[in-house]
């Protein structure tokens, strides 16, 4: 399982991206653990876009109830994650 975080600036666009890429089989802790770590970088900016990568992930493991609670968990982050963001699957 690898889960990277890649700070994106396009020509295209006028503001930083964050590229979230999840592979293999992948548990909430884990989501949860690169989501702070993220937030943890000093090129992390609040309101930054995001584009998350999940072609190659594997949840087949994941308790259906956990992926319910993913939400509340990362609103857990808002105050420091903003809210003023978009985010693309």
């Amino acid at each position: 399982m690898t889960i990277t975080s890649e700070f994106l600036r396009e020509d295209a666009i006028s503001y930083p991206v964050i590229k979230m890429a999840v592979n293999g089989q992948v548990g909430i802790p884990d989501l949860i653990a690169e989501y702070e770590q993220m937030l943890d970088s000093e090129c992390f900016r609040r309101n930054m876009n995001v584009i998350w990568d999940l072609t190659n992930i594997d949840i087949a493991k994941v308790e259906l109830d956990d992926l319910r609670k993913l939400p509340m968990l990362l609103r857990e982050y808002e105050q420091r994650r903003g809210q003023a963001y978009k985010v693309r699957w």
